[in-house]
């Protein structure tokens, strides 16, 4: 994830942000879309199923 960018990162034991991420996505639809929208697009850019497969090969290859 990329904080702003695809999604919020907050420390997950602060309340305080936690409230705040989520007050700021609730008050602004806009953002909570595009934040969505963005984090999508990256995961079927950077995590196809070919692209795993091509991973577990070159690893398999790499192992003795």
């Amino acid at each position: 994830m990329v904080d702003g960018e695809t999604g919020l990162i907050v420390d997950g034991d602060n309340l305080e942000e936690i409230t705040a991420a989520l007050a700021h996505l609730l008050l602004d639809p806009t953002v909570a879309e595009e934040l969505g929208h963005s984090g999508r697009e990256r995961v079927l850019a950077n995590y196809t199923h070919e692209r795993r497969v091509e991973e577990l090969r070159q690893l398999a290859l790499t192992t003795p």
